[in-house]
C-alpha cells in the first residue's frame, strides 16, 4: 500500500508491496514490449498513488524515466520524446497527438468525468493517429488493476500462512 514504510521499501528496491495501478502499467508494458531495459518512458504526473511508485517500478526494469508535471516547460516536446508515454494527470482529453512520439506506446491512467462520461487523459482519436498502442479509459489500466489487486491479496495471504 501507500504508507511511509512501504514507500521507503519501494524506493530503496528492498521489497515492499507495489501499488496495483502502477503494477498494472508495468504488466501492460511487459506484455506489449517484452524486455523493458533501456526504453525511454515519460510519465506525466507525480502523485503518491501512481506517479511516484511507477517511477520506482520502471527504474527496477532499467527503463530510462523522465517525470513531468504541471510546471514542466515545453511539456508537449518532452512527452513526445519517449518511446512510452504514461499519463496520470486526471485532466480529461488533454493529451493529443502533439504529445505523442511516432509509434509510441501510450498508457492512459487518468480518469475524469466529462459531460456525464468517464474519460481518460488522452483524446483517443487524436492520439491514435501517432501511437502504436493506446490504452482506453474505461476498460484499460483499471481493468487490470482489479486483477492485480486480487493477485496481491492472494500472495499476501499465502505469505501470512507460511
Amino acid at each position: 500500500g501507500v504508507n511511509p514504510i512501504n514507500i521507503g521499501l519501494l524506493a530503496s528496491s528492498s521489497g515492499g508491496i507495489a501499488p496495483c495501478t502502477p503494477s498494472s502499467v508495468v504488466e501492460i508494458l511487459k506484455n506489449t514490449l517484452g524486455k523493458l531495459e533501456g526504453i525511454d518512458a515519460v510519465i506525466i504526473g507525480r502523485s503518491n498513488i501512481v506517479g511516484k511508485p511507477l517511477i520506482q517500478l520502471l527504474l527496477r526494469e532499467n527503463m530510462t524515466v523522465t517525470v513531468c508535471h504541471s510546471r514542466t516547460r515545453d511539456l508537449k516536446a518532452v512527452a513526445a520524446s519517449g518511446t512510452v508515454l504514461i499519463s496520470a494527470m486526471g485532466r480529461p482529453r488533454m493529451i493529443t497527438k502533439e504529445y505523442v512520439g511516432e509509434d509510441a506506446v501510450v498508457i492512459d491512467v487518468g480518469t475524469s468525468e466529462l459531460d456525464g462520461q468517464i474519460v481518460g487523459d488522452c483524446d483517443l482519436e487524436s492520439v491514435m493517429q501517432k501511437a502504436k498502442l493506446v490504452t482506453k479509459v474505461p476498460g484499460g489500466v483499471g481493468t487490470l488493476t482489479t486483477t492485480i489487486l486480487m493477485r496481491t491479496l492472494v500472495d499476501l495471504y499465502e505469505k501470512s500462512e507460511a
